[in-house]
């Protein structure tokens, strides 16, 4: 029951069939991504699987990977780039095999590394104060320089134009303090962000750049998001309903974005009054990977 996919159309969920004779590599999915062949990814704790509409395929670190936990795929133009247990590692289509990068980066533990590309395809990697930058010739260290040398970085993402943003967190005796930072290549800017006063808010631990330019951010508690468009830095706005746990979040054709958490069943659709559920796709008790494709 576990080597089940399902889609959506817009209407109700679809099983797919089990993806190859033994299934998938590993039963948790940690990420799915489509590329401009219309191929389908999916990074599992065993390897990736790749399904081109008629075939599946099945790598290994027997095909190049430097581990077989993958974290996290993305694609960049051409390539297809993971996140593993042992480093990264770009796909080589022409050799159908992937190449490790796993000497990049000094990071202690890989599931916090995340992957983000702007529109010129330039890859970005990091976690914490770590970030890599790679144009495809050679890869290059983005320096953080926070105004306090005690303040945690949380979570980045990068926008089309390769504007760096990042979150932030400044935790003192008696006081704690919330950043957005922003890099465009020359400098960083630090905003401090206005969080409500009454009780503990958890620093921003994840981010999502949606189409229509606002910055979906997550602190495990609630959903806040920035209007990055009219200037907005300093005050998010919160989503309506709180929705915990979030694992993953996606964005369909009409910029609506779609959520799977670890305490809902089912995917969450993102409305402006509040969450609709989109059925249950697949019995199971634990958090989906969910992708939207470019035609939704």
């Amino acid at each position: 029951p576990h080597n089940y996919l399902s889609r959506f159309d817009g209407q109700r969920w679809q099983a797919t069939l089990r993806p190859a004779v033994n299934g998938l590599l590993h039963p948790v999915i940690t990420s799915i991504v489509s590329t401009a062949d219309d191929a389908i990814w999916l990074a599992s704790l065993g390897g990736v699987n790749r399904f081109d509409g008629q075939t599946w395929q099945q790598f290994t670190t027997l095909d190049g990977l430097p581990a077989h936990e993958v974290y996290q795929l993305l694609p960049a133009g051409e390539n297809v780039w993971a996140v593993t247990s042992g480093g990264l590692a770009q796909f080589n289509a022409a050799r159908q095999s992937w190449q490790s990068f796993a000497s990049v980066g000094e990071w202690a533990d890989y599931t916090s590394v995340r992957l983000a590309t702007d529109g010129s395809n330039i890859l970005w990697a990091g976690s914490g104060k770590e970030l890599h930058r790679y144009d495809g010739q050679r890869w290059q260290i983005v320096p953080v320089e926070p105004p306090n040398p005690a303040i945690e970085v949380r979570a980045f993402a990068v926008d089309e134009d390769g504007r760096l943003l990042l979150s932030a967190h400044l935790e003192t005796p008696g006081s704690e303090q919330h950043f957005l930072a922003e890099f465009e290549g020359q400098r960083w800017t630090w905003h401090e962000i206005a969080v409500p006063s009454i009780g503990q808010f958890e620093p921003f631990s994840r981010l999502w750049l949606g189409p229509d330019s606002r910055l979906w951010a997550s602190n495990g508690n609630s959903l806040w998001h920035f209007n990055l468009s009219a200037g907005n830095f300093t005050q998010p706005s919160q989503y309506p309903e709180l929705v915990r746990g979030i694992t993953d979040l996606t964005f369909l054709p009409n910029d609506k974005p779609v959520a799977v958490t670890r305490t809902a069943r089912a995917p969450l659709l993102l409305e402006a009054d509040g969450t609709i559920s989109l059925e249950q796709p697949l019995a199971s008790n634990g958090a989906f990977a969910i992708h939207a494709t470019a035609n939704g």
